[in-house]
Parts: structure tokens; sequence; C-alpha cells
């Protein structure tokens, strides 16, 4: 039996991340730069979650990590986001994660945590990666999330991920068709408050 407490402690998963110690934390990271490709998409989400909220646990040498993975998430996320793979109800949940490292909401997360993907166990992975003195602070991570973000997903599309196409659709076509007047009089009847 101590045998699979041992065991137990040598193994994480994205769903228990409640209290994630920094050697989870680690081998996430690595887990994500080396597997990032074959993530799904609540699996990224989650990712996204987890690192997000616990960078402040991160060691000096795990920041350049935590930047690494982060542009694996970013890149296959926005993949998945221009697939149509990705819930766009949650979006701005998901962006906000990522930018200011604030947590998923407590639905959001625990639908996250209970599909199959997040409770699978995996192995604690030691770093192998010389110990490096940094100067960089997590809003410098976060900060860097938004460039990596927007530069590979357009705010147009984001966007457009955002609104409904019948909401965008009239306008798309009007100013496609030059119909849409930007000095046209606005019947003030016809806005609502």
């Amino acid at each position: 039996m101590p045998r699979d407490v041992d065991h137990a402690e040598m193994n994480w998963s994205l769903a228990s991340n409640a209290d994630q110690k920094a050697e989870h934390l680690s081998s996430l990271l690595k887990y994500i730069i080396n597997n990032g490709s074959s993530m799904l998409p609540d699996e990224i989400i989650l990712s996204i979650h987890v690192i997000g909220t616990s960078l402040d646990k991160l060691s000096s040498n795990d920041v350049l990590f935590a930047s690494e993975a982060y542009r694996v998430l970013i890149k296959h996320f926005t993949k998945h986001l221009d697939e149509g793979h990705v819930k766009t109800i949650h979006l701005v949940d998901i962006v906000r994660c990522l930018l200011t490292g604030t947590a998923l909401p407590i639905e959001y997360r625990n639908s996250l945590c209970s599909q199959e993907c997040n409770q699978k166990k995996h192995d604690i992975v030691e770093a192998t990666q010389p110990c490096i003195q940094l100067n960089i602070s997590s809003k410098e991570i976060l900060a860097i999330n938004g460039q990596l973000l927007f530069s590979s997903f357009p705010i147009e599309k984001m966007i457009s991920a955002l609104i409904p196409a019948k909401l965008l659709d009239p306008f798309r076509n009007a100013v496609a068709q030059r119909s849409f007047s930007a000095c046209s009089k606005i019947d003030q009847r016809l806005v609502i408050f």
C-alpha cells in the first residue's frame, strides 16, 4: 500500500489542480511543450487556467518553460478556435485568463475538469535544464501572451467568433456594397435605450 501512495505522489492531472505542487507544474509545462500539438481544446483551455493561476508558484527557471508552454498553447488554441472547436460563449473568460491570469469561472472550470482528457494521469518529469536566474515577472509573461495571441489570431476574427453571424452579416454586406454611410442621420426613434 505505501507503494501506491508513493506512486500517487509521482502523478498529476489537470483536473486535480487545486493544490498543484511546483513539480507538478514543471511537469505540466514540459508536457505541453512536448505534446501540445496533440492536446484537445478542453485540455488546452484547462492548461491555460492552471498555468495562469499558478504563475506565482513558478521558479525563475520554470518561467522560461511557462513562456514556451504558453506559446504552444496559444498556437494550438487559435488553431482550434479558427476551426470552430472552441465554445465561444467562454472565449472572453479564456482570453482574460491568458492575458491577466484570472481564474476561469467555477462552473466552466468544473466542466473542463470532468472531461476525460483532463483526468489523465501523467508522470512527474524532472527538469534537465540548468538553473537560470531571470528578472521577469508574471505580468511580463501575460503581456507576451497578449502579443502572441493577437499576432496569431487577429482581433477581427476574435470579434467574429464572439458575435453571431446574423448580427455581423448586415454590417459586412453594407460595408462591402458601400451602402452604409457613416454620415447618415440616425433616426432616434429606432434607438432603444
